[in-house]
């Protein structure tokens, strides 16, 4: 099989490059509010008021992180194929730029509402619940990214 052609590297690096904007959006993130951040931030809502239960922030943080991490790797490994179809690799770029920007908006979305309401029993989702749902949707950036299925002959 002969390696890809020089516009088809470059899309893939993009592709790549645009699987880790959501980890590097939480590392911004975090890096910007700082101090500000609460330790515990509340990540449950049963109901259309505040929240009703929390979680230490870090933890929060850490798994998100991690999440976004495999995402990235197993983006990068899915990219260095070169045997698998473009298909494939597309499909499997729109599950893994969904998984990371929906791990990165479980930090994201309720890290905000605490630092807003004050008190992570205060924090109401309310409509940002579909931000996070919306979120699912960037898989497709790293997906029309990458170098296109070619019609069989």
């Amino acid at each position: 099989m002969t390696p890809p052609s020089r516009p088809s590297r470059t899309r893939l690096a993009f592709s790549a490059v645009s699987l880790a904007l959501p980890l590097g959006a939480t590392v911004v993130a975090r890096w910007a509010w700082g101090s500000e951040i609460p330790r515990q931030i509340g990540t449950r809502w049963s109901s259309p008021g505040g929240a009703d239960r929390s979680s230490e922030e870090s933890e929060v943080f850490v798994g998100a992180l991690a999440v976004m991490i495999c995402a990235l790797v197993a983006g990068c490994v899915i990219l260095a194929v070169p045997a698998l179809s473009a298909m494939v690799t597309r499909i499997t770029l729109l599950a893994l730029g969904g998984v990371a920007a929906g791990a990165a908006t479980q930090w994201l979305i309720p890290t905000h509402l605490t630092m807003v309401a004050g008190h992570w029993s205060d924090a109401v989702l309310g409509a940002w619940i579909l931000v996070h749902f919306a979120s699912w949707a960037y898989g497709l950036v790293p997906m029309l990214i990458a170098p296109p299925v070619r019609a069989a002959r």
